[in-house]
């Protein structure tokens, strides 16, 4: 068993360009990587699970506060 905090880690994580999310990799694995988001103000649209198919293009929106959003990605892409 593996503990993970994706609080934490999505409160750590750092952005690369300040008008992106800030992203992290909670966990790898070779079936399915966890990353986590946190978006800020104007940056998610409302809603508690969102799934896309594979290939489909994807966005999301924080309209009036930040908004931390843990992914799962699977299959791993690249894999099918």
């Amino acid at each position: 068993m593996i503990p993970l905090d994706p609080l934490r880690a999505a409160r750590d994580a750092v952005a690369a360009n300040p008008a992106r999310p800030a992203t992290a990799v909670l966990h790898d694995s070779p079936d399915a990587p966890l990353l986590v988001f946190r978006l800020a103000p104007g940056q998610c649209a409302a809603g508690d699970v969102v799934v896309y198919a594979p290939d489909e293009r994807h966005a999301m929106r924080a309209e009036s506060e930040e908004l931390l959003l843990l992914a799962t990605i699977t299959p791993r892409p690249g894999t099918r």
